[in-house]
């Protein structure tokens, strides 16, 4: 017997759409720790690295 995997329900376009475009503000203890960094790796190169994948509000290296 083959079983068909069901989709995720999506929500409505119009949400989807406000969804996209509107920013939430994340908490303030939304801090990422991220080690085995280079040394040579400054607070503005590591900010290029995760703004691929989103916003970066601040990005601070401590050497």
């Amino acid at each position: 017997m083959m079983m068909r995997r069901r989709k995720p329900s999506r929500p409505p376009r119009k949400l989807r759409r406000s969804l996209r475009t509107e920013y939430v503000e994340p908490p303030a203890e939304a801090k990422v720790y991220v080690g085995n960094l280079p040394y040579n790796i400054d607070s503005e190169r590591l900010a290029q690295l995760f703004e691929q994948e989103g916003v970066v509000e601040v990005s601070e290296v401590n050497q």
